[in-house]
């Protein structure tokens, strides 16, 4: 979720990457932006074990085109989950 409210956010270069929850936490500003272009592209954000270790994420950004003023996502056991399967149904 925060990545998909993130990615529409002027002020992403003021995120603190130097706290890490997990070995997959993003912790370089090239990685976010490459993350956040990519939110932008696609309009879904995916979070892999970044977050809690064996959970993994798809979000969407809620709002007009290019702003997001909320995001719902949904969040699954790694094992279980289908982020391709889910892509279009968070989206809509």
């Amino acid at each position: 979720v925060g990545k998909a409210v993130l990615a529409y956010r002027d002020d992403a270069s003021q995120v603190d990457l130097g706290v890490r929850k997990t070995r997959y936490s993003i912790s370089h500003s090239s990685q976010l932006a490459t993350e956040l272009a990519r939110v932008r592209a696609h309009g879904v954000a995916f979070e892999r074990e970044e977050s809690l270790l064996g959970f993994g994420c798809v979000a969407a950004p809620i709002g007009v085109t290019g702003e997001a003023v909320a995001a719902v996502s949904v969040c699954a056991p790694m094992n279980r989950m289908r982020f391709e399967r889910l892509t279009a149904p968070v989206r809509m």
